[in-house]
């Protein structure tokens, strides 16, 4: 009789049977350095943050106790700065119905400055309130409002200037009139849609200056409400506005740029501040700049230096200050009758 060949069982069949053959099982283990590596990157983290804080704690506490760094903070350092609804830019002025191309191939400005009026306040621009108000206009004298758009086109942003004239005179009926010229011209230049108007000649530097300038700038606010896209509004002071000034301790003569009241003041009712400095000379900016540093990023300034004074232009923007209005001179900077000084 044949043998019969011995059928094997298929492997889930073999196992299933209890067979001896046993699968080997790999015991998983936990290696010392597997805990050690991740305790220790975490302790070390633990005392960069600690001696990083340390380390900012030492320097802030320095600089509010006048111990003489008031160039501690650069301007590439993180500040806690107030929000500005405008672009950080390097501006230049030119004149009416000027040309832009040659700012475009330099490429190194970001906006336009345009002056409203000339320095005896006759408007530089065609206008319906200099007409009402009897004022001399040329007849040729280019709109406003196609400067703005012609430069708009060419995405660079559009600052208009303009002087506020009814803080200049002690009489009261001549300041009322006035009052009602500025406001009626800068209602008219917001219709032309500029990315920014900035204000010269606001008081300030006491309680009684600051309150003044608060309520045109209220009014001025309330009268562009209905106005859609209204530009931002900005006020431009002197240094002396944002210096706290000497303590007893050290020398009066050495400001500390920390902040005043009038910029944080004015800041409630206004877009932004500006530092004028065009009464400078390069030398005299190059000794402010360090001094400013933390004005500078604390409000998010915009410098206004002489547009002819290439020096102190291009010493400011090589120390990383890059929101820099070139403006044409001004010999009254910081002058209205409503500025004390501050001690």
């Amino acid at each position: 009789m044949p043998l019969r060949k011995r059928k094997e069982p298929r492997d889930s069949q073999h196992y299933a049977r209890g067979s001896t053959k046993k699968r080997t099982r790999r015991k998983r283990f936990i290696r010392p350095w597997q805990i050690l590596v991740p305790s220790l990157c975490a302790l070390a983290g633990i005392v960069l943050a600690l001696v990083l804080g340390n380390y900012l704690q030492a320097k802030s506490d320095a600089y509010r106790e006048n111990e003489g760094e008031s160039d501690w903070l650069s301007p590439a350092e993180t500040v806690e700065s107030i929000p500005v609804p405008v672009p950080d830019i390097h501006a230049v002025r030119i004149s009416p119905e000027g040309n832009v191309g040659d700012i475009l191939m330099e490429g190194k400005h970001g906006g336009v400055i345009l002056s409203l009026c000339d320095s005896a306040g006759v408007p530089l621009y065609a206008s319906k309130v200099a007409t009402a108000a009897g004022m001399a206009v040329s007849a040729s004298a280019p709109s406003l409002t196609e400067d703005v758009d012609r430069i708009s086109q060419r995405e660079l942003n559009v600052t208009v200037v303009y002087t506020v004239t009814c803080f200049s005179t002690p009489d009261a009926a001549v300041s009322a009139y006035r009052r009602g010229l500025d406001l009626a011209f800068l209602r008219e230049c917001a219709e032309a849609r500029p990315g920014d108007i900035l204000l010269l000649g606001l008081p300030h530097g006491s309680d009684t200056a600051d309150k003044r300038a608060m309520e045109f700038l209220a009014e001025l606010k309330a009268l562009l409400a209905d106005l859609p896209g209204a530009p931002a509004i900005g006020v431009a002071l002197p240094p002396p506005a944002f210096a706290s000034g000497g303590s007893d301790e050290t020398s009066s003569d050495t400001p500390q740029y920390a902040g005043n009241l009038s910029p944080a003041r004015l800041l409630t009712y206004c877009d932004y501040v500006a530092m004028d400095l065009r009464s400078m000379s390069a030398v005299g900016v190059a000794t402010l700049l360090p001094d400013i540093r933390y004005a500078y990023a604390r409000y998010s300034l915009r410098l206004l230096l002489n547009v002819g004074d290439q020096d102190a232009v291009n010493n400011t923007l090589s120390q990383g200050f890059k929101r820099v209005f070139e403006m044409e001179p001004s010999s009254a900077v910081g002058s209205n009758p409503d500025q004390e000084k501050i001690e």
